[in-house]
């Protein structure tokens, strides 16, 4: 996939993360795209925020990692400046959304010593990041894991 690709069905899986809770009572308040966060939902009172990314690479189970930016053209980013209450991984291929609270993902970054990546984006991107391994039953206990196909909502 290109750049473009890969940005434009990203948008699209924000946008029906936000239809799965907007079905169950959410509000949308904001779409954002500026590092802080990808969505702001309201329930009654409490507002949640929730950084959301698509991976289109792992292609099944065997796939291991959970690739977790951190840095981009050699500026923090990622999970180094979200503020999102939440991060939200999708898995494409797999049809699995895997939540973790920001504040317990950068708790496991902190816990565990992960292997990572340099020049993992674009060509001269510079992208780092942590490659978090889905399968070890240590790891995957951080996470809430839902098997939904996205493709459906719309």
């Amino acid at each position: 996939m290109s750049f473009w690709s890969d940005l434009r069905k990203g948008n699209e899986t924000e946008i029906k993360i936000s239809f799965l809770y907007e079905n169950n009572g959410y509000t949308r308040v904001e779409k954002r795209d500026d590092g802080k966060y990808d969505l702001l939902l309201q329930k009654d009172d409490i507002m949640k925020s929730f950084e959301v990314k698509t991976d289109f690479y792992v292609k099944s189970d065997k796939d291991e990692n959970i690739f977790v930016e951190y840095e981009y053209k050699n500026r923090p980013s990622g999970i180094s400046t979200t503020e999102a209450d939440w991060w939200v991984n999708y898995f494409y291929n797999l049809k699995e959304v895997w939540y973790i609270t920001t504040e317990d993902l950068r708790n496991l970054i902190e816990e565990y010593t992960f292997l990572t990546t340099y020049q993992s984006g674009d060509d001269g991107s510079n992208t780092r990041g942590y490659l978090i391994p889905r399968n070890e039953i240590e790891i995957k206990k951080y996470f809430k894991v839902k098997k939904i196909d996205l493709s459906s909502i719309y």
